[in-house]
């Protein structure tokens, strides 16, 4: 899970390359998901637990496993 503030396609033009240099290969070896920070630090109304959470996999099975993770906590 990449969960931090950067550029869109960083996930699948700069993460999964790297990772794809091992050999291994997604969905199959590994999952692969982003997940942008959810901070609004000067707005006092909202917080973690009610600023609703996006992910996105790179494919439909690393999605479903993100998904799962974050209800999970």
């Amino acid at each position: 899970m990449l969960e931090s503030t950067t550029y869109p396609g960083v996930t699948d033009e700069e993460v999964l390359p790297i990772l794809e240099e091992s050999g291994l290969k997604s969905p199959e070896d590994f999952f692969l998901a982003f997940s942008p920070e959810r901070e609004d630090p000067e707005n006092q109304n909202f917080s973690t637990q009610t600023i609703p959470k996006v992910v996105g996999g790179i494919n439909a099975e690393s999605t479903e496993v993100a998904v799962t993770f974050y209800r999970a906590g």
